[in-house]
Formats: structure tokens, C-alpha cells, sequence
């Protein structure tokens, strides 16, 4: 074998390497957008169900305290209520919203690195990791 040939097919080699390593980088993003998408779909799904609870749980709440309280009084109670728990909320977005969502996301979207760091000797086909 000359020198060209070998040339000629490490060349050949080469180019299918960085082919099937540009479709694996293509389905590992396909997994990770799947997978970000699928769980915001699901988080969507049950924070609305979760609204429609609240609503309901409101309303019979205003409708108890305005009969102790007066005609109209009740639904201000639970008006205030909410006022306050938005100011307590908006106070402590970074602590309790920005900072725990940000970690979660950088988590999800990490997952794969953060395994490898753990155990570098496992072969990412095992275990159904692509």
C-alpha cells in the first residue's frame, strides 16, 4: 500500500468520523430539546390544573369569610391575601424562584456531562444514555 493510499483512506475514515460525530451531536440535541419540551409541556399542563384549584379554592373561600365577615368583605380578605403573598414573592423572587429554576434548568440541560464527570470510565452507549 503507497503512501497515497493510506492517505486516501485515513482521508476517507476522517470524513466518516466527522460525519457520525456530527449526527451524534445532532440526536443529542434532538434528545435535549425533547426532553426540555416534554417537561415544559407537563409543567404547563399541571400548573394549569393547579390555577383552576386555586381559583375554585378562592372563590369558596371568599364566599365562607363573606358570610361571617359582610356582603362584600370576604372577597377583599382573600384579594389581600393574595396581594400579600405576591409582595412576599416578589420580594424573594432571587431566593425562591430565579436561583432553584435556573439550577433545575442548567440540571436537565447538564445531565449527561455531569454523569460522565461521575463515573469518566462508562461507555456512553450503556445503559440507553444516547
Amino acid at each position: 500500500m503507497t503512501i497515497k493510499e493510506r492517505i486516501e483512506q485515513l482521508s476517507e475514515e476522517l470524513k466518516g468520523y466527522v460525519e457520525l460525530r456530527a449526527e451524534l451531536l445532532q440526536l443529542e440535541a434532538t434528545k435535549k430539546i425533547a426532553a426540555l419540551l416534554s417537561g415544559s409541556i407537563t409543567a404547563i399542563l399541571l400548573s394549569i390544573i393547579l390555577l383552576i384549584s386555586i381559583l375554585f379554592a378562592s372563590f369558596w373561600s371568599a364566599f365562607v369569610l363573606s358570610e361571617h365577615l359582610g356582603q362584600h368583605l370576604g372577597f377583599a380578605c382573600v384579594a389581600g391575601f393574595y396581594l400579600l403573598l405576591f409582595g412576599l414573592l416578589y420580594m424573594a423572587r432571587r431566593s425562591l424562584l430565579k436561583e432553584p429554576l435556573r439550577e433545575i434548568l442548567l440540571r436537565s440541560m447538564l445531565e449527561k456531562e455531569l454523569k460522565s464527570e461521575e463515573d469518566p470510565d462508562e461507555w456512553p452507549f450503556e445503559k440507553g444514555r444516547l
